[in-house]
Order: structure tokens, then C-alpha cells, then sequence
């Protein structure tokens, strides 16, 4: 017999909760929207049957880093598809939940900590306690290349902060009076059909491992700047370059700069100026490059069609990098072409006029 004046998550089992209900049941934290490793046995020995799961600091490509939670949670299937969606059976099969998720709480008996919105009423108390992701994420995993995540790897995803650790009144600090949603799911990319990405749970230590221990990330990074080990070239592009989306012509340039860093795709960065401004929206979407600086985000929006985030800019890059200042990147797979002319080519039969 149950006692209906229990919240349903003291009265219901996982798997008797509705849609509704299990999905509040996400605090919005955005861990579990953080790229992950999984460990790699050696060449030639077989692969562990337990391997260990180490997160980074780099997020999912749908993940708002600063609300935390899916920029397109009802398509994210489609967008992301490796994406795991959590129900009652997963949550018991998966050994890499946080340990401050509601899910992985209540299947372990636990009741729901003081901070999260169910308890506290309040949506930001999440992250006042420094549950969420919110200015901890790095980086968007298109950013990223896959052999530079490694040097991602954290351990904050696996602990709980020492500010949740007791709710105001009990020992803990009280929230400011303006104190400040990853709904029921998350994911390992996939390569090669084994999991890549990951957080530390413990460190690999057998030789050849691919993934391994390196310093927390957890506090604000120093700017680097590019060297041997990190080139980043900064180039005239000698083409005409033409963005197009949903049939526009939204950026027109022959003044684009061809930026080489490492071993990541060239990017062209636009001078604003040559860019059709009216179709772009700014959003609250934001990352960090060490050696550029913060990087604010745009979504391109033309008659009926978004491409959210498709943009974005170094507003006030690092010195190193000031010739990028207020330019404009595209993402080539958010946009219909990217057309780089060859001048000499300017005017010839099947080729765009200037």
C-alpha cells in the first residue's frame, strides 16, 4: 500500500513511472551529455570484459552549454545516432552514470538530493551547487579531433561537489536569492562499433591502453599558444568563397583566411562585413579553444530552414590569434556548400560570376 501524498519517485519504481514523470526526473545537469572513453586492451591481448569509462570535458554537438541540456532533444535520435536513450532497463546495465544522476539514485535506493529542481522547486539550484556542466565544458566534440581527446579526460563528472554535499540550513551555503535541463539519456560515440569517448573512473594502467590519467581540467584553463606540438597557420585564401544555405548566398567573400591547426580540417573564417547578418541569430551556445579563446555561436535561419549553432566567432580572440577577431566559421555539414573559386576561373562557362 502506498501512501498518495509521497512524491511519485518515493511511491513509484522506474518502471512504473509515465513519460512524463521520468523525464522530469532529469535534473538538467549535462553530464551525461559529455563525450566519453572507453579503455582499449593492448594490440594482441583481449579486450577487458569490464572496461573502465573516463569522461571528458568535451560535449555532445546538440549539447547548450549553458542551459545543459539537448538543442534538439526531439530529433536527437536522428542528429546523434548513438545517442542512448535511458529507461529502467538501461539505467541498471549501464555502469557509468554520475553519481549525482536522479536515475541512477533511485535505482540505488537513494532518495533525490536537496538541489534537484523536483526538491528545491527551482530549475538553477543544479547549478549553483555545481552539479551541472554549466562553464566546465571545453569544447564541442566537432571540435575536437578523436586522437585529441584524450587530453580531455576529467574526473569532476564522477564526484559530487563539495557545495551539494549538504542543502543550505544543514551545514551548507545557502544559494544566493537569484540562484541561479540531457533529459532521460546519453552516449558513447562510437567507432569502429567499440565506445570512444568516456570520463575516469580509474585510470588505465596497463601498457598500451589508449586511454589515460591526465591533470583535471576542473578550473580555468591558461591561454597556449601554438608551437611545434600545436601549429595553427593563419593564411590568405586566394579564392573567392561563397557560403550558400537553403538556396542564399549568406557570406560573399575574397578576403577569407584559411586557418590550418594541427591536425584538424582547415577552416575559413569570413569577414563579417561580407556576411548577410540579417539571417544569423546569436544563441547563448558557447566554447573555449586554449589557444584562440571563447568562441560565441550563431544559428543561420533562411525562409523555413535553421541550422542551429552553425556558426560561430572569436569576438576577441586571444593576441595570438587577432586576425580572427569578429570573422565568421561555418560548419561545412550545416550549410549546403562551402564554394571556394579560383579567380582565374572567375567568369568562365559554368562557373559563378563575381
Amino acid at each position: 500500500m502506498t501512501d498518495d501524498s509521497l512524491p511519485f519517485w518515493r511511491r513509484k519504481a522506474l518502471s512504473e513511472m509515465t513519460e512524463e514523470e521520468w523525464e522530469s526526473l532529469c535534473d538538467g545537469c549535462g553530464r551525461c551529455c559529455l563525450v566519453k572513453l572507453e579503455e582499449e586492451a593492448p594490440e594482441g591481448e583481449p579486450e577487458p570484459e569490464n572496461p573502465r569509462i573516463f569522461f571528458t570535458d568535451v560535449g555532445c554537438r546538440l549539447l547548450d552549454t549553458h542551459s545543459c541540456r539537448c538543442r534538439d532533444y526531439a530529433n536527437r535520435d536522428a542528429l546523434v545516432p548513438d545517442c542512448v536513450r535511458l529507461t529502467a532497463r538501461v539505467v541498471q546495465e549501464i555502469g557509468w552514470l554520475p553519481p549525482t544522476c536522479a536515475y541512477r539514485r533511485l535505482a540505488e535506493g537513494k532518495d533525490l538530493a536537496w538541489w534537484h529542481p523536483l526538491v528545491s522547486g527551482d530549475p538553477e539550484t543544479v547549478h549553483w551547487a555545481g552539479i551541472s556542466v554549466r562553464g566546465r565544458v571545453r569544447a564541442s566534440e566537432d571540435k575536437v579531433a578523436e586522437e585529441a581527446l584524450e587530453d580531455h579526460i576529467v574526473g569532476w563528472p564522477l564526484r559530487v561537489p563539495k557545495r551539494a554535499r549538504k542543502p543550505p540550513g544543514e551545514g551548507g551555503t545557502a544559494p544566493p536569492n537569484d540562484s541561479l535541463g540531457a533529459r532521460g539519456r546519453s552516449r558513447l560515440p562510437v567507432a569502429d562499433g567499440r565506445g570512444v569517448a568516456g570520463g575516469p573512473l580509474a585510470p588505465p594502467s596497463a601498457p598500451g591502453q589508449k586511454a589515460r590519467p591526465v591533470p583535471d581540467k576542473n578550473r580555468a584553463q591558461a591561454m597556449k599558444l601554438p608551437g611545434p606540438d600545436h601549429p595553427i597557420t593563419i593564411e590568405p585564401n586566394p579564392n573567392h568563397v561563397r557560403i550558400i544555405f537553403n538556396g542564399r548566398v549568406v557570406a560573399d567573400t575574397r578576403r577569407a583566411l584559411t586557418v590550418k591547426e594541427a591536425s584538424l580540417a582547415p577552416v575559413l573564417y569570413i569577414p563579417r562585413e561580407d556576411a548577410e547578418t540579417r539571417y544569423l541569430e546569436r544563441t547563448s551556445h558557447t566554447t573555449h579553444c586554449p589557444y584562440k579563446g571563447d568562441a560565441a555561436y550563431y544559428s543561420l535561419r533562411v525562409g523555413d530552414r535553421e541550422a542551429v549553432n552553425a556558426v560561430w566567432s572569436y569576438e576577441h580572440p586571444y593576441p595570438a590569434m587577432a586576425a580572427l577577431a569578429g570573422r565568421l566559421a561555418f560548419y561545412p555539414d550545416r550549410v549546403e556548400a562551402i564554394e571556394q573559386i579560383p579567380e582565374e576561373t572567375e567568369g568562365e562557362a559554368g562557373a559563378p560570376g563575381g
